[in-house]
């Protein structure tokens, strides 16, 4: 019988300013090779990144254009305009997903994927996901430190009881600290056929380009060179539960490293007149 097919995909990937496209995509096709070597896979599974990026960024449509400086990666389109083919010789080959990040009203975000429509930000958390799925994109809430508790956390409770037409997702991310316990409200969507699918979400640092690929989830399915975005929309469309993970949560001390980091940024950002 031949062996059964796998992608391993990132469901959380940023292109910050600060990262070397060439460095992006070597960390993701050494972490994607590791986490491959580490589950036993068969054969050559493909790597995918789901690339969520901010209000006024556009770096995918750069590496379609060709704008943005690669190294020995060779960017090239798919049949699909919201997918891209990335190769270097003796690497892992990348599918790089388009998608949009979008922060609503209520500070929580949400992330659509598979498209390159834009979203305003600061509209109510259930406007945002309409709108996302009025754009046929597949629509997750992710996990954010201290962003489940309290109001916020029931409002993620309420959204999960809701019966929708289209399937709704909530995302993991690799800098959620190992020790902590998981958050109750991933067993909850999971209870409700609400799937959790795991990315690594690195911060706006440079070392933490390394942590591309690093953290994701597998999918069952052998993506169409021609549209795997397409094909990795069926897979997801179709799931009800939550495929199985890859890599790891990060530790104490790199989880208030980044928190420090992230908070100093915030600090020193300049603001907008």
């Amino acid at each position: 019988m031949p062996a059964a097919a796998a992608t391993l995909v990132d469901g959380h990937v940023h292109l910050h300013d600060c990262f070397e496209a060439p460095d992006f995509f070597d960390a993701a096709a050494a972490n994607l090779a590791a986490a491959a070597r580490r589950l036993g896979l068969p054969g050559e599974p493909a790597g995918c990144l789901l690339l969520v990026e901010s209000q006024g960024v556009d770096r995918f449509a750069r590496l379609a254009d060709g704008t943005v400086a690669t190294g020995a990666w060779r960017v090239s389109p798919t049949e699909e305009p919201v997918s891209l083919l990335a190769h270097r010789p003796g690497a892992l080959p990348i599918v790089l997903v388009a998608g949009r990040q979008i922060v609503s009203r209520e500070r929580l975000e949400v992330l659509a994927v598979g498209t390159r429509a834009t979203f305003a930000d600061g509209r109510p958390l259930d406007e945002a996901l309409a709108g996302v799925m009025a754009a046929d994109a597949v629509a997750v809430v992710p996990w954010g430190v201290g962003k489940w508790q309290g109001a916020r956390g029931r409002l993620i409770d309420e959204l999960l009881e809701q019966r929708r037409d289209r399937p709704l997702f909530v995302g993991d991310n690799g800098g959620r600290l190992g020790l902590a316990p998981r958050p109750k409200l991933f067993a909850r969507a999971q209870r409700r056929h609400v799937p959790v699918l795991a990315g690594s979400d690195p911060l706006p640092s440079p070392g933490q380009v390394a942590k591309v690929g690093g953290y994701g989830f597998v999918a069952e399915v052998d993506l169409d060179a021609k549209a795997p975005f397409a094909t990795l929309k069926g897979y997801l469309e179709g799931l009800e539960a939550s495929p199985r993970t890859f890599g790891r949560l990060e530790s104490l001390a790199g989880f208030v490293r980044s928190q420090v980091a992230m908070q100093v940024q915030k600090r020193y950002r300049p603001r907008a007149h």
